[in-house]
């Protein structure tokens, strides 16, 4: 490994202990012309701005907003190089995606939704090249903004290809070409990387969505249905238990919808399998990508092999958290 590439690796190491002040002067000795280190930078400085307890709504909130415009800034730098998303090179969106990732994040994050579908959306029509847990990441988000907008039809094609990405990893199939479409996706391939998913959570997670899709369009028959199997899978996941009490509430079942939330376990580790928030690697130059941690969140899914940061409340929309991807 060259001295680049060290420093690289070295710049992971402290970011996962979270040690970002060595972390950032790591990074300092790399390329800063490099797009990977300019990332990494603005994100390890980000979570520098939050190490010291949790901050005031205002800084968090200014926080955000400083990284959102480095996301753009590169974006768009990005966009000058390359061209616009889908004229990238599956190189280029292999190592460029997480940019597009924390720019649709942060945008949900402060309640843009129809930009972050937007983005969610262009990406997901390249996600082949995407790393196995950024790409399943992306899709669990861009489930929930389809549902939080409404987009029950958009939410049905995202679930048709991480239900084949889950059946291509029980099968043990994790390169089997996906299934061909006549929607815009229909030629990608649809498996993740098997090491990353967890096929039991990710199966838990595609119920509780189906379930909430069904429910948007109420179709409450459906929906019970896929309530009972995510039970089935976890009998006590807070998730399930808050959407089925929402489901008793939609049917006019108050007294049993409080009894519900009355049941569900308080502890963050029974929370969601997975979790997470903002965050990104630390790496950069030759080769870093950021390392994998997590915390739990009271709904709602993703993982992702970034790393942690920032929570933010689920309400109704939950089904995992959600973190920003490092390169």
């Amino acid at each position: 490994m060259n001295a680049a590439g060290e420093a690289a690796a070295k710049a992971v190491a402290l970011f996962e202990r979270g040690l970002f002040d060595e972390c950032l002067d790591c990074l300092k000795t790399l390329d800063q012309n490099d797009f990977k280190v300019q990332h990494n930078v603005a994100v390890a400085e980000y979570h520098r701005s939050k190490q010291n307890g949790a901050p005031s709504r205002p800084t968090a909130r200014q926080a955000d907003s400083v990284l959102l415009e480095a996301m753009r800034a590169l974006r768009r730098g990005l966009e000058q190089t390359h061209g616009p998303l889908e004229l990238w090179s599956p190189d280029v969106t292999a190592y460029a995606g997480s940019v597009l990732y924390n720019e649709a994040l942060l945008d949900f994050e402060a309640g843009r939704g129809k930009a972050s579908l937007d983005a969610l959306w262009r990406l997901f029509g390249c996600a082949e090249p995407l790393a196995g847990s950024l790409a399943r990441k992306a899709c669990l988000l861009l489930l929930e903004v389809c549902i939080a907008e409404r987009e029950a039809d958009k939410a049905s094609e995202v679930l048709a290809f991480l239900e084949s990405s889950l059946l291509a990893t029980n099968a043990g199939g994790a390169n089997s070409p996906g299934k061909k479409g006549s929607g815009p996706h229909g030629g990608r391939s649809s498996s993740l990387d098997g090491a990353a998913v967890a096929a039991v959570d990710l199966e838990l997670q595609l119920h509780l969505y189906k379930a909430k899709v069904h429910l948007l369009g109420k179709n409450l028959k459906e929906a019970k249905r896929e309530l009972k199997s995510s039970l089935n899978i976890r009998s006590q996941n807070p998730a399930a238990i808050y959407l089925k009490s929402n489901f008793e509430l939609q049917k006019g079942n108050s007294c049993k919808s409080i009894k519900l939330l009355n049941s569900c376990p308080t502890t963050a580790a029974d929370a969601t399998s997975g979790g997470g928030a903002h965050g990104a690697g630390g790496g950069g130059g030759d080769g870093g990508r950021g390392g994998s941690s997590s915390s739990s969140r009271s709904s709602s899914s993703t993982s992702s092999n970034a790393s942690n940061g920032s929570d933010r409340g689920g309400g109704d929309r939950g089904g995992g958290a959600r973190r920003v991807a490092g390169t």
